[in-house]
């Protein structure tokens, strides 16, 4: 078993998480992480890893292949990049450059020390 104790209680506590660390890192889209997000994340990278369609069947207990196709699509939507892909890549520790570049298309990457790591597809 992967949690202990009752689903109720998990719950909870994974919705008071997921709530507060949306306001502290100000981040609506984590209130969307669900139970099923787990299974989600942890079915297309166990085919990223395997390559193997008929395990994760078999992991996820789905009863045909169809329901499992979509980790494929998703995997390959995730980890397979082209070669021809490219990014613009800005670096800034300003906040109103920050601001700049997520206006224009931005998305940030990392951050490390104090600078922060945006890319654009070309």
């Amino acid at each position: 078993m992967v949690f202990n104790g009752s689903m109720r209680a998990l719950k909870t506590t994974l919705d008071r998480t997921r709530k507060r660390l949306a306001i502290n890192l100000q981040n609506s889209r984590l209130l969307r992480i669900h139970f099923n997000t787990f299974r989600h994340w942890k079915a297309t990278t166990l085919y990223h890893q395997t390559k193997d369609p008929y395990y994760v069947q078999h992991f996820l207990g789905h009863k045909s292949i169809k329901s499992t196709e979509i980790y494929i699509n998703i995997e390959h939507t995730l980890f397979e990049t082209g070669a021809d892909e490219q990014f613009t890549v800005r670096m800034t520790e300003k906040p109103e450059e920050i601001k700049e570049y997520l206006e224009a298309g931005f998305e940030p990457v990392c951050k490390q020390d104090n600078l922060i790591f945006l890319r654009k597809r070309k």
